[in-house]
């Protein structure tokens, strides 16, 4: 004797709770019908077949979802959260160092030092970071990169240099004409 169909459809709607169709999937990213399915065709995440429909497994979907920056959710969390833990992007570490990521990339490649490719851009495993850090003496961590709001603190404009000095505010420091670029007459002499 069989499944009864009590049985089945028990069993369906349990599935179902823990999946959804791949339109939801599509409508949860904000895709299209081609991207959506390039996702599920290249097995990013788990699918069922459900009545002849096919399924994105919740769980499955959320893991890859967290473990990639590409894709959005139209509503919800950042993409990415476990990947943010466990791997920097190129420019992120370079900024913990207050250096350029072009001058990283160079650091990294003459190195050899192990990286990760996440959505077709390389990432720096934390651990592999931490590691080349505990063995270098060149570079030292910053606190935080600074903002606009710091640097302004810190400098200030032009126009204001010009008025400390007593400069007509149309003129500069260096006595060019804002604008004009020429020397003013009574400078020439």
């Amino acid at each position: 004797m069989g499944i009864s169909m009590e049985a089945q459809k028990e069993a369906i709607l349990e599935k179902s709770k823990k999946t959804m169709s791949v339109p939801e999937m599509r409508r949860l990213l904000g895709l299209k019908k081609t991207d959506g399915y390039w996702l599920v065709h290249r097995n990013f995440f788990q699918t069922h077949i459900v009545n002849g429909q096919m399924r994105v497994d919740i769980a499955s979907f959320e893991k890859w979802y967290a473990n990639q920056v590409k894709h959005k959710k139209v509503n919800g969390e950042e993409p990415g959260a476990e990947l943010m833990k466990s791997s920097y992007f190129f420019r992120d570490a370079a900024n913990l160092l207050g250096i350029h990521s072009s001058n990283l990339y160079e650091i990294w490649r003459d190195q050899n030092l192990k990286t990760i490719t996440v959505d077709f851009t390389k990432r720096i495993p934390i651990e592999v970071f931490e590691e080349w850090y505990e063995h270098q003496i060149m570079y030292q961590k910053v606190g935080r990169m600074p903002t606009i709001t710091d640097l302004e603190k810190d400098y200030i404009r032009l126009q204001e240099a010009a008025a400390s000095r007593e400069l007509p505010a149309e003129r500069s420091p260096n006595g060019f004409r804002w604008g004009i670029f020429q020397v003013p007459e009574q400078e020439r002499r």
